[in-house]
């Protein structure tokens, strides 16, 4: 681990709060703060409302080798980048501030992730030792992922090539005519709750397997949400994030209208135009608890769904404990083969 008091200038960071009563550093459980010292707890408005505290220390951690930054309440919640393993970790206080629209808050505590973990890979019984591994297992860490939420009102209109085919038949030969059209639909339509990473270094095809998410509990964002958590540092603008939702609901746009094209062999599109009303989007943060682990110079993720529970995962098969495996039942069956032919006078 490096400590680099210069890095500061480029990076994020969330904050933490004392215990009024015993100093110690308050986890924050999706429901309330907790002394982990004193054992006392305190909700957050009252919290709030008799203490005057409102800043945190902030850390960043900035991974040398994927360029991942994270943003923490401690520099103590890990030795080496979540993502890739790499150990040449930066970390540097930070005290700029945390700008989000709204948030899910974590409803499963990491307790429950590496349980609802142990009962996913219990089946996979040709796991490496990797993922047993206690050390690695302890690596589940609770992460906020930025996210952009858009909503909108679309009208268009699309030019399609419609294809239509006859056979028939003449004398020994098989025939196929194509009649060409050119086929135009407008329509209107609303989209809510389009999503798009903020995230670089995050990837994206996790948060399709464990969606979806429940965005009437989206809250208005507070800095207490983040005590215990990491968050990953926010570095799409959300001027590009807009232009990714207009691409992604253009599309969809296309797509949706040419459903209604009936009675055609083909469609493909030759043209669209979509124009939006209402565009609106938001800033958010969703939870997820996350674990890498690296077996053979590749990292296999095991994902949660820090609101609903859901998870995905990875674990690959070691190949030697497969063999042995399936050595071992072969003498099994070798041996009890023998003995029932030995014992009945056969051999």
């Amino acid at each position: 681990m490096i400590i680099n008091e210069k890095v500061g200038d480029i990076l994020d960071n969330t904050q933490q709060y004392k215990c009024p009563k015993c100093s110690a550093i308050l986890k924050f459980d999706g429901y309330k703060l907790q002394c982990e010292y004193c054992k006392n707890e305190f909700n957050i408005e009252e919290f709030f409302d008799n203490n005057s505290q409102k800043n945190f220390n902030k850390y960043i951690y900035f991974c040398q080798k994927c360029g991942v930054k994270f943003i923490a309440d401690s520099d103590k919640m890990t030795n080496s980048c979540i993502y890739c393993k790499a150990e040449s970790i930066l970390i540097d206080k930070f005290n700029h501030q945390i700008h989000s629209d709204y948030i899910i808050p974590f409803k499963f505590t990491k307790e429950v992730a590496i349980n609802s973990y142990k009962n996913f890979k219990q089946w996979k019984i040709f796991k490496p030792k990797e993922f047993n591994n206690k050390k690695n297992i302890e690596e589940m860490h609770g992460i906020y992922i930025p996210y952009y939420l858009f909503n909108c009102n679309a009208n268009g209109i699309a030019e399609y090539d419609c294809k239509k085919n006859n056979t028939f038949k003449s004398g020994k030969y098989k025939y196929i005519k194509t009649d060409t059209y050119s086929v135009t639909r407008v329509g209107h339509m609303c989209f809510e709750h389009i999503l798009i990473n903020g995230s670089k270094n995050f990837n994206n095809s996790i948060i399709n397997f464990i969606e979806p998410y429940n965005y009437d509990e989206l809250k208005k964002f507070n800095n207490s949400d983040l005590s215990g958590f990491l968050l990953e540092n926010n570095d799409i603008s959300k001027e590009n994030a807009k232009n990714n939702a207009m691409e992604i609901i253009s599309n969809c746009f296309a797509d949706e209208i040419s459903k209604h094209i009936k009675d055609y062999d083909s469609v493909s599109i030759l043209k669209k135009s979509v124009t939006f009303n209402n565009f609106d989007g938001y800033n958010i943060l969703l939870p997820i608890w996350i674990m890498n682990i690296k077996y053979k110079n590749k990292i296999f993720t095991f994902a949660m769904n820090g609101q609903t529970g859901k998870i995905t995962g990875e674990i690959p098969i070691d190949k030697k404990k497969m063999i042995l495996f399936w050595l071992i039942i072969f003498l099994l069956i070798f041996i009890s083969l023998f003995l029932i032919l030995y014992f009945e006078g056969i051999l």
